[in-house]
């Protein structure tokens, strides 16, 4: 599993329970790095910060779905439709 986060402590919100139930949790800060590690390793579940400086998960996401198309999906939670992270509900 791979956990991208701009912010340290989010990842670490993140890695810490999925490595206490037995999952193996690989980080990246930024959406390049996502794609690197994504270019050299298959990962099962890719968790993405919509929201991160440059490169955001969205673009990510939209990259990920080209090279790897048939394994990609990305979904977004929200409340509010006009929230930004509604885009990644159309991705």
């Amino acid at each position: 599993m791979l956990v991208v986060d701009d912010e340290e402590m989010n990842r670490m919100l993140l890695r810490d329970p999925l490595e206490a139930h037995h999952f193996e949790v690989e980080e990246a800060e930024n959406g390049s790095e996502a794609l690197a590690r994504a270019a050299e390793q298959r990962f099962d579940a890719v968790l993405l910060d919509l929201m991160m400086p440059g490169m955001d998960g969205f673009e990510v996401c939209r990259r990920l779905k080209k090279h790897l198309s048939e394994f990609v999906r990305c979904r977004s939670k929200a409340r509010s439709s006009s929230s930004p992270a509604m885009r990644g509900r159309h991705l």
